[in-house]
């Protein structure tokens, strides 16, 4: 049987961290230019490494549903939008276990985006 230790599973949730990062920020950079323009590539990695462990927690876990998920607070400008009582169609979405994780991400961005272009 194998077994993965704790400093183990660590090393490989920051080698995931370390190549997801710049995927994501370039992603940001190029797919949200308009909301991303202003913000330094220090602040952006601030919200990558802030939002993605709980999206994580909401069980997206592939990368594209990491990123909706991010891009959901870009969108709604709101970083912590699945948290936010103002946004709580996120949080329904989020913890419905009956929708699948790329269900989940495909909702809360195609609300999030027909939200961002209303405003």
């Amino acid at each position: 049987m194998l077994s993965i230790t704790t400093a183990q599973l660590a090393a490989l949730q920051a080698h995931a961290m370390a190549v997801f990062e710049p995927t994501s920020l370039d992603h940001l950079r190029t797919e949200l230019a308009d909301l991303t323009e202003e913000a330094s590539d220090v602040a952006l990695l601030a919200r990558i490494r802030d939002a993605a462990p709980r999206a994580l927690g909401y069980g997206l876990e592939s990368f594209e549903d990491v990123q909706a998920f991010i891009d959901t607070g870009f969108l709604l400008d709101d970083p912590d939008f699945d948290r936010n009582p103002d946004h709580a169609w996120a949080k329904t979405i989020l913890s419905d276990p009956d929708l699948t994780p790329a269900t989940k991400a495909s909702r809360l961005l195609d609300i999030a985006f027909d939200l961002n272009q209303a405003l």
